[in-house]
């Protein structure tokens, strides 16, 4: 998957070269055997549940199995589903990896002692530790003081706290940070900015996630809890 993914950000990169479709397609090539490696396992997958006589609708599998057009009546193609698969394996490992990681920044933040001697290493600032009190308060209040003791699953949803922290983590840095569009056919922009098919418009969302006119005045403070019910409230829906 990490060599597919590869494979699409340099194929990505070549487009806006001459010649690229020359080059995409050694690219393409030279992946073939992980992509075909990743379609036959996930072929096998789909394979074996169908042959299975107790279908569970219960997973995602299940219900891309399972689930009826509600007019047509016809079901999902094998070869629609592994993509629908291979969607979900590469939409949602970064964004789920990247999430967690972010959000530790905003409660910690290391830096070098300047004119430290040999040795002296680094020290951790705490850059939110009213917020970081709050996490580990939580924290212990349901799972105890044990460092190694896993969540269950009745437990995740309790970490609300937890939880805002998370969304005002991808607030200031969402997992996705930008996307393009392109006009479908030339046109001009907000009477000012003319567009032709080919051209594309990049959206940075980090900065949409900071108007002020949306978030406040505070919108460049990490504050986890404006996503409690009561401060969301009310917000512009275009937030």
């Amino acid at each position: 998957m990490v060599a597919s993914l590869r494979a699409g950000q340099r194929k990505g990169v070549l487009n806006a070269m001459p010649g690229s479709g020359l080059f995409a397609r050694q690219v393409d090539r030279r992946n073939a055997h992980h992509q075909s490696y990743v379609d036959s396992m996930i072929d096998d997958i789909i394979a074996q549940r169908r042959q299975d006589d107790d279908r569970d609708d219960r997973d995602l599998l299940g219900i891309m199995l399972c689930t009826q057009h509600p007019d047509s009546g016809k079901r999902l193609t094998d070869r629609n589903i592994r993509y629908q698969i291979l969607t979900f394996l590469v939409a949602g490992h970064e964004t789920t990896s990247g999430a967690p990681s972010f959000a530790p920044y905003y409660l910690t933040r290391k830096f070098s002692r300047i004119g430290g001697g040999p040795g002296r290493g680094q020290e951790c600032l705490l850059r939110n530790p009213s917020v970081l009190a709050e996490v580990r308060g939580e924290t212990d209040a349901i799972l105890g003081t044990d460092p190694d003791l896993e969540p269950t699953f009745e437990q995740v949803p309790k970490f609300r706290h937890i939880r805002r922290v998370l969304e005002e983590a991808l607030r200031f840095w969402p997992t996705a940070p930008v996307f393009t569009r392109s006009p479908n056919a030339d046109t001009v922009v907000g009477e000012r900015y003319p567009m032709r098919t080919q051209d594309w418009a990049t959206v940075l969302i980090p900065l949409i996630h900071r108007d002020p006119s949306v978030w406040g005045e505070d919108a460049q403070e990490f504050r986890p809890n404006r996503f409690l019910p009561e401060n969301s409230r009310g917000r512009a829906p275009h937030s």
